[in-house]
């Protein structure tokens, strides 16, 4: 329940929604039901502010593009940079572990800090509603790996099979997200507590 609360905490949910969880949970309601909830209301608060803050959505998905594109260039040089021996004797062994060619594990440590960073420049360029506009990136971002995803089906099926595409798959869908949004959580303060004055 804890984390739960931390997470309705820096993704804004209404304090009025986190009182009626707890103590639906307090009442004797399941872990599951609880999260089913958490990511229900954090669903709403990022749809809400899509609908009511759709200049800072616009921003924030420009924000991402233009990292991606000053990023870029910088990655390959550090893939390069950490690439050595270690690296093809892991790859060596992962792709005969599996039958088919994995993702290489410099590009994997490199993408992944990128995608920290953009969760966390993201959040601090829009303080106060800094988790919905880090969903609405990864989102989008989403939504572009399955575009070209599905454009690239076929070519992947005959490369990977339908077993190492589905393994490929798991860091863009999967991985990535998740690191965009834990560098979010790293840049987003929660919501402050209010002031309560010092009683004589």
């Amino acid at each position: 329940m804890r984390a739960a609360l931390w997470l309705l905490d820096h993704f804004r949910v209404p304090e009025s929604i986190v009182g009626d969880l707890v103590e639906e949970h307090s009442l004797g309601r399941s872990v599951t039901w609880v999260w089913r909830q958490v990511v229900g209301a954090i669903a709403k608060m990022m749809l809400r502010d899509l609908r009511t803050h759709w200049g800072l959505a616009m921003r924030a998905l420009l924000t991402g593009w233009l990292l991606g594109l000053i990023l870029s260039p910088i990655r390959q040089p550090l893939i390069r940079w950490i690439s050595g021996d270690w690296a093809w004797r892991v790859e060596g062994k992962l792709n005969s572990m599996f039958g088919f060619p994995v993702i290489p594990l410099p590009f994997i440590i490199v993408m992944s800090v990128t995608l920290i960073v953009t969760g966390w420049i993201i959040a601090r360029l829009h303080r106060g509603h800094e988790m919905s506009m880090v969903l609405v990136y990864t989102s989008a971002l989403l939504l572009f790996y399955g575009f070209g995803f599905t454009n690239s089906l076929g070519r992947g099926l005959q490369s990977f099979g339908v077993f190492g595409l589905i393994v490929n798959s798991v860091f863009p869908f999967i991985v990535s997200p998740i690191l965009i949004v834990i560098g979010g959580l790293l840049a987003g303060a929660p919501r402050p507590k209010p002031h309560v004055p010092f009683a004589s």
